[in-house]
């Protein structure tokens, strides 16, 4: 550098993969739970709560676009009509174009317009965990969305992670 400094130059090229912990042998698993019940749609006229869960899967979905050998992924929608409501995107098999994504997010508006009322989060939890490690894989991740107002119900923070740490995988 003008100073004189030698430790500001960095070498260039491929990252020694020993630091990284390795090569990816598998896929992560992800698996998406997200709130689609009749709340969300509610609701959405207040705070737009379901335009940006829709947003925000449409973005994923782009997101990994054509990194299906690194990531193998699922998107459950989850409300009062069950744990497993309405699947939205099934393992190995993301959205192609954004026609595929459109109907997706079309999808979740119209399951939340007609969804049964009551909360399902906690059987939501413990199915997307039991799914996730059902096939082999490096990491296993699993996000939990829902807007479920917990008290109500009598859940508590604990209980939710509780299920979701259930397998420690």
């Amino acid at each position: 550098g003008i100073v004189g400094g030698r430790n500001i130059y960095m070498r260039r090229g491929a990252p020694d993969a020993s630091a990284f912990q390795g090569e990816q042998k598998l896929p992560k698993r992800m698996l998406f739970m997200l709130d689609i019940s009749g709340s969300m749609y509610t609701f959405n006229r207040l705070d737009g709560r379901m335009r940006r869960l829709q947003e925000l899967v449409f973005f994923l979905l782009e997101a990994f676009d054509g990194l299906e050998q690194r990531y193998d992924f699922c998107m459950v929608g989850h409300s009062g009509s069950g744990a497993q409501a309405e699947r939205l995107v099934e393992w190995g098999r993301p959205a192609r174009g954004a026609e595929e994504r459109l109907s997706i997010v079309e999808r979740m508006a119209a399951h939340a317009q007609y969804a049964a009322p009551g909360d399902r989060t906690l059987a939501a939890a413990e199915l997307a965990v039991r799914e996730v490690v059902a096939q082999p894989a490096d990491e296993y991740f699993v996000f939990l969305v829902s807007d479920a107002d917990l008290r109500r119900y009598g859940i508590t923070g604990e209980q939710v992670s509780k299920r979701l740490t259930a397998d420690r995988r």
